[in-house]
């Protein structure tokens, strides 16, 4: 059918991706086709409608489109989407299209939601800024420049314009703040209504789903006062992921950065912030003892992935840590504020929000400077056995469980 002008009766089904020139990325799964006037024809199978226009898709919606059959295209030097595709089953998509019927439906309240976030940012920056405020807070994935997309890659510090764990950390811990006087239940209960409503916005990505999980989990456990050691709980969160859809082994790369990385912080960062015991503050010392656990853990899957050491981003994830969390606060803040100019309150946040961005832009691009040494695939597997042989090791040795995990555990109690 490649080449061909067909119908399509389909169903929207996942990746509903918006970029900011308005143009969708709708995963479709077709129930019917024909060729001009002849008779419909059932045929089961997956397509990709790349440039979908607008109005928006949701999830469900059952439509009728008209368009030319061809062979999903790779439109950057760097991304493999052929191969990306294929493993969700789809090998065509449908180009110069022609939308004939869709249900009468407004966008989902996500697409609201974050075109109203915009719209807010909009008014404090400018480009490229504000596409980094934007990927980092709700995940919109406007292309950068050129020659900044490269040097946030060569940097190590890509991951930072995309949702992830961290923008749910960082929630969970604004929450247990901003609701410390209340009663744990209220706490919990208030926090999970956030989480979801932050999950719902940046539109269930992989990453933030598989945090706030965990987040859920943990909390209730902490709450319910069930004695369930983080890594036990965190493995079990991984299953359930498994066990809902198995190819979160076998298709979705970020699925392993993401368990890698966190891995790493449960397993290593014991060892590490006894290492680390120069380091005065407490505080300090978990924060560069995390970022440093999580960059080696995740090495070994970038070396195989895509036969490169980003030895770069062993500094620059460290020197940027303390930017990250700032840079969300202060994007968050100017959406609430949004185009009010109280007291000039505005333009002094405008300004913060601004520094802060430059700063972790000016780091990316010095970084940047320094290109990746390509390794052998080989390398990253024996990296990764290794990883997994100290894992092992940590979770059945006395002497770790003695004195590192104890250690740890006693240092954030604040005991002796």
């Amino acid at each position: 059918m490649v080449g061909q002008s067909v119908s399509l009766k389909a169903e929207v089904v996942g990746e509903t991706r918006v970029s900011r020139s308005g143009q969708q990325t709708v995963r479709l799964k077709i129930d019917a086709w024909r060729q001009n006037s002849s008779e419909w024809q059932e045929i089961k199978g997956s397509i990709l409608w790349q440039n979908a226009p607008k109005p928006l898709f949701n999830t469900g919606d059952k439509i009728e489109v008209k368009g030319v059959i061809t062979n999903v295209s790779n439109f950057s030097e760097d991304f493999n989407a052929q191969v990306y595709w294929s493993r969700w089953g789809v090998s065509q998509s449908l180009i110069r299209s022609e939308l004939i019927s869709r249900p009468i439906s407004g966008p989902n309240q996500n697409f609201v939601w974050r075109d109203m976030a915009t719209n807010r940012l909009e008014n404090l920056l400018q480009k490229p800024h504000l596409t980094v405020a934007l990927g980092m807070l709700v995940g919109l994935k406007e292309k950068l420049p050129k020659a900044l997309e490269n040097d946030f890659k060569a940097s190590g510090l890509q991951h930072l314009l995309v949702v992830s764990g961290t923008n749910v950390t960082l929630l969970i811990v604004a929450i247990g703040l901003c609701l410390k006087p209340l009663g744990p239940w209220y706490k919990y209960g208030i926090g999970l209504l956030a989480l979801m409503a932050y999950l719902y916005l940046v539109g269930f990505d992989p990453p933030a789903l598989r945090a706030t999980l965990f987040g859920v989990l943990t909390g209730f456990a902490i709450t319910s006062g069930f004695n369930i050691e983080y890594r036990n709980l965190f493995l079990l969160v991984a299953s359930i992921l498994v066990l809902i859809d198995p190819r979160f082994l076998t298709h979705d790369v970020s699925f392993w950065l993401s368990f890698s990385a966190t891995s790493g912080i449960l397993f290593g960062m014991p060892m590490v912030y006894k290492v680390l015991c120069f380091v005065k503050y407490k505080y300090l010392r978990l924060l560069l003892g995390a970022s440093f656990c999580a960059q080696m853990a995740v090495f070994p899957i970038l070396i195989i992935q895509f036969g490169s050491f980003p030895y770069a981003g062993l500094i620059s994830n460290l020197i940027t840590e303390p930017l990250v969390p700032l840079i969300m606060f202060l994007a968050a803040g100017g959406i609430l504020i949004g185009d009010f100019e109280m007291l000039g309150i505005a333009y002094l946040w405008q300004a913060s929000l601004e520094g802060s961005i430059s700063a972790l832009i000016l780091v990316a691009q010095l970084f940047g400077l320094l290109m990746p040494v390509y390794v052998p695939p080989s390398v990253g597997y024996f990296g990764a056995l290794c990883l997994l042989a100290i894992a092992l090791w940590a979770s059945f040795s006395a002497y770790y469980q003695r004195h590192f995990w104890q250690c740890l555990e006693v240092e954030m109690k604040g005991g002796e």
